[in-house]
């Protein structure tokens, strides 16, 4: 009898193995480094949406497109991805190196930027922002008028046209630029 019941239970276990075995082959996994690469770009993804909700250039709800067009960049599909994600979670050596991998390349990609401290931002006055905003073919300034009114469409498009366009803003930067076109629109809903 014990030899029945540990017969079928070896049996079982062989099954049990065979079984995981074959639904994370490497068929349906992919491959180390691209996997590090699609985390990398999603990490890189949400730190961006996180750090910059006043600049980003996307809507909240576009995550999720910008996520599966980082996996098509990459010739997967979010099933592949999911089968993945749950077989490297089985593997805790593997998951560790990936992730200390993807630590340091960030912390190297980090250092090599640039870095803006906010305290050097100067404000832009009214006449500093008008005298940019007509640069800008498609802004109409109104002398009449003594506010600026602005809206999120108008910011985003001034913001993509500066960005091309960054010699018209002369001795401003994007991000004085930006900052004071937040402050129109803060402005303008409050009334």
């Amino acid at each position: 009898m014990k030899k029945l019941i540990l017969l079928l239970s070896c049996i079982n276990f062989i099954g049990c193995i065979n079984d995981i075995d074959h639904r994370f082959d490497k068929k349906n996994t992919i491959h180390f480094t691209t996997f590090k690469e699609i985390l990398k770009e999603t990490w890189l993804l949400d730190a961006h949406k996180t750090n910059n909700q006043n600049y980003s250039l996307f809507p909240a709800d576009s995550i999720n497109e910008i996520s599966l067009s980082i996996l098509k960049k990459h010739h997967t599909s979010p099933e592949k991805f999911c089968n993945t994600i749950t077989y490297y979670s089985q593997e805790p050596e593997l998951i560790d190196s990936l992730l200390k991998i993807i630590r340091e390349e960030l912390e190297e990609t980090y250092l090599s930027l640039p870095h803006e401290d906010d305290s050097d931002v100067e404000e832009l006055n009214k006449s500093e922002l008008i005298t940019i905003l007509r640069q800008c073919p498609f802004y109409t300034y109104k002398p009449k008028e003594t506010k600026i009114f602005m809206n999120t469409e108008l910011r985003d498009s001034l913001f993509l046209y500066f960005r091309r366009n960054p010699e018209k803003l002369g001795h401003a930067t994007l991000r004085t630029l930006s900052n004071k076109l937040n402050e129109l629109i803060k402005e303008s809903k409050s009334k």
